[in-house]
């Protein structure tokens, strides 16, 4: 027995000094590891031996250790070159390694420190094969011996497209000729794809050489992305004769077309623009885009970009190549406006206009045609790119064209159109675009851009959410958790409460529904009523219900853009917010910010105010009348509300501004405003005031302080009951004037210097 353990014991330690001898294993058993190099070998060692855990454990002394490697970037190209990325990707997928998490520098995000770890490496290894230097003496090396040559064409296609400048470079010396040339030349065919990319940003330089060059690289491996740049060239006036026809029959060959039945190349041109601007093409998988371009002087540069400048970049770029072949094509001047005010309001918010975020677009715009402008509007209608409508609205509002509100063959305008269209931002930059038309003629829509600046007088702080249950119980439970979101609940229940508050509420930004609402039809018929309505139509609707109407609800949801389910009922704020987060992400339209309810609210109450006193006629302001009624109990809008209410005359407008001034409960400072207007409804159009208003008119001026109230107040007294004893009264108990204090004498001195 003694025998049989001595040889396994002998056994064990011959294996683990065999194993020792491989500088990638430590065996913690002759020496404690100090060095980062030794704590890597214990490391492997441990995964080796499947010890996963005590892995975990020395993985965590490696990686404190690491930070402390005078030279990181060099020892970690070493582990590269060693073990290879796939080995990190092996650890990587080890539960027991994830386990162990640091803080990434970059997000400030928790990571499992294996994916830390291969971040590090990339990047190292990266920064060295992108080295200037490093790629400069390679490409040297093509002209060298046939083993250098190898070596070198080895080590550039391991850089990648960071080794095309540097071999462009040789290409376009002048110095050499092209017998010198051909080892560069030839070494572009021995790249990898990665290649392409700089490649084709060379299409741009003024070479016809270096574009022949290319165009046979990507022509030898019948490479398709060169596609798009052969519809230009095919057709570009720029472009040599011979580089045309070889464009021709390059694309003749691709698409298997007969080069006289080849489309439209701008056609073509604005097709890849297309493309981008609607996100159809997927960013590269693990990494930041890169956009090559090309520089005269420097050659082809990349630039990191995101996916959205990605989009936006080869957008425009497209589109201006459309332009280069027909300056009066159309539909390249909309997409290039398009995506570039597309892409400003994604940086900048739509709160804003184009002259604040990106003025560079603005002025861009502003020197357009308002039919071009109009066709923008029309296509972003259709298209539902909310950013691009409103930034055309916008630009629309200073042309004050008649025309842009005239029906035409086709229908009505863009323009008019638009103030139906599902966003809010939209209908008011499309109702004060056709106000600052002067015309005093009626047309069709008036009542519509009333009916937009009614819904803006009404918009409160909190944007509001409908709820519409059949259960009143469960409808006021289901409110307190939507108010905890930031939502101004307003309940109906039954169908035709739900259809009569959304058409009322003017800033309904969400819909939940009961499937089993009665009245007008049921849930289906309130769906689709909502829909209907140009206010409604791109809000959020959620069905609530039980998970045995899951079935029917799905149903329902599925015929209708933003429907979406929630089975069952949420009970609590984090079920509804785990429910409703996607909901809202997927809105159609951003809210309206605190500080928009406002400025469109005043904005509303100006125009509202000038088509009341005849500046702007051909508008009934009757509609509104309600909203502004509502709007005196805004202190914030109670003065502009006041304004347009006394323009307009009437018994419950006058009865409601004399209910505001003899209200105890709001600043005299409003209280103010709204006698003055008060003041100016009885002198326009006469007393409508009922018999205990009048009373405490007259008294008013006994029980207010502040002056301008006070002011206001006695006028109103005097204008309803004259008295000349009470003028009298008031003026006798002025006491005569005296000389200050320090004011004495100073009279005649002033007469006898």
């Amino acid at each position: 027995m003694i025998r049989f353990t001595s040889a396994l014991v002998l056994l064990f330690l011959s294996s683990a000094a065999a194993l020792a001898q491989d500088d990638d294993l430590y065996l913690p058993y002759n020496k404690v590891p100090e060095t980062t190099r030794e704590f890597w070998a214990v490391v492997k060692y441990e995964i080796n031996l499947g010890n996963y855990r005590r892995a975990r454990e020395q993985l965590k002394n490696f990686w404190d250790r690491l930070s402390a490697e005078p030279d990181q970037e060099k020892f970690l190209i070493s582990l590269y070159e060693k073990d290879g990325l796939g080995y990190f990707v092996k650890l990587s997928n080890i539960p027991e390694l994830r386990e162990l998490k640091e803080k990434d520098p970059d997000t400030e995000k928790e990571r499992p420190v294996v994916d830390l770890l291969m971040q590090r490496i990339s990047r190292a290894v990266t920064a060295r094969l992108r080295d200037p230097e490093r790629i400069r003496f390679f490409v040297r090396r093509l002209a060298g011996s046939t083993e250098e040559r190898a070596y070198a064409i080895e080590q550039l296609r391991r850089v990648g497209p960071a080794a095309v400048p540097a071999i462009v470079e040789m290409l376009r010396d002048p110095q050499l000729d092209a017998k010198a040339k051909e080892p560069y030349y030839s070494a572009l065919f021995k790249l990898n794809r990665d290649a392409g990319p700089p490649l084709l940003a060379c299409l741009d330089s003024k070479d016809a050489r270096l574009q022949m060059m290319v165009l046979d690289w990507f022509l030898f491996s019948a490479d398709e992305r060169i596609i798009p740049y052969l519809w230009y060239l095919s057709a570009s006036k720029d472009a040599m004769p011979a580089i045309q026809d070889r464009a021709k029959t390059a694309l003749s060959r691709f698409t298997r077309t007969p080069i006289s039945e080849l489309p439209d190349p701008k056609a073509m041109c604005l097709k890849e623009a297309a493309r981008w601007y609607n996100h159809q093409v997927e960013p590269p998988p693990g990494e930041s885009p890169t956009v090559w371009v090309w520089d005269e002087t420097a050659g082809p540069l990349p630039k990191l970009v995101t996916q959205s400048q990605a989009e936006e970049y080869w957008a425009t770029y497209w589109a201006r190549k459309a332009l280069d072949l027909d300056p009066t094509y159309e539909p390249a001047q909309i997409l290039l406006l398009s995506a570039m005010m597309d892409k400003a309001h994604e940086r900048g918010g739509v709160e804003q206009g184009l002259d604040k975020i990106a003025p560079e677009v603005h002025q861009l715009l502003s020197g357009s045609r308002s039919q071009l402008l109009e066709n923008i509007l029309d296509k972003a209608m259709a298209e539902h790119r909310n950013a691009v409508a409103l930034a055309a609205a916008r630009a629309l509002q200073p042309i004050g064209e008649w025309r842009l509100v005239r029906n035409s063959a086709s229908g009505l305008p863009p323009l008019v159109r638009a103030l139906s269209y599902p966003d809010r931002r939209v209908q008011m930059a499309a109702a004060e675009a056709i106000l600052n038309i002067p015309t005093s003629d009626g047309f069709l829509g008036a009542s519509r851009v009333v009916e937009v600046l009614r819904r803006a007088i009404t918009g409160d702080v909190m944007p509001r959410a409908l709820i519409a249950f059949s259960d009143e119980t469960a409808a006021r439970q289901f409110a307190d958790l939507v108010r905890q979101l930031g939502f101004e609940p307003s309940i109906a229940l039954n169908g035709r409460q739900a259809v009569k508050l959304a058409a009322e509420l003017g800033d309904l930004e969400i819909a939940f529904l009961d499937p089993k609402l009665s009245e007008v039809g049921g849930v289906n018929a309130v769906v689709a009523q909502l829909r209907g309505n140009a206010d409604t139509a791109g809000i959020p609707i959620v069905l609530v219900g039980e998970p045995d109407q899951e079935r029917a609800m799905k149903s329902l949801a599925s015929r209708y853009p933003r429907v979406s389910v929630i089975s069952p009922p949420p009970v609590t704020l984090e079920m509804l917010k785990l429910n409703l987060d996607p909901v809202l992400k997927d809105r159609e339209s951003v809210p309206l910010s605190a500080a928009e309810r406002k400025a469109y609210a005043e904005s509303a109450l100006e125009w509202l105010r000038r088509m009341a006193s005849g500046e702007k006629p051909g508008y009934d302001v009757r509609p509104a009348e309600p909203a502004l009624l509502r709007a005196l109990g805004d202190d914030d809008l109670a003065a502009g509300a006041s304004a347009v209410l006394a323009l307009r005359g009437g018994k419950a407008n006058q009865q409601a501004l004399a209910d505001l001034v003899l209200s105890g409960s709001r600043s005299e400072e409003v209280r103010a405003e709204a006698a003055r207007h008060l003041r100016a409804s009885m002198q326009r159009h006469g007393i409508f005031l009922k018999p205990e208003q009048l009373s405490a008119l007259v008294k008013l001026p006994e029980t207010v302080q502040n002056p301008a109230l006070k002011a206001e107040a006695i006028r109103i007294a005097n204008s309803l009951q004259p008295d000349p004893s009470a003028d009298g009264s008031r003026l006798k108990a002025v006491p005569p004037a005296l000389p200050r204090q320090g004011q004495e004498g100073q009279g005649r001195q002033e007469e006898n210097p």
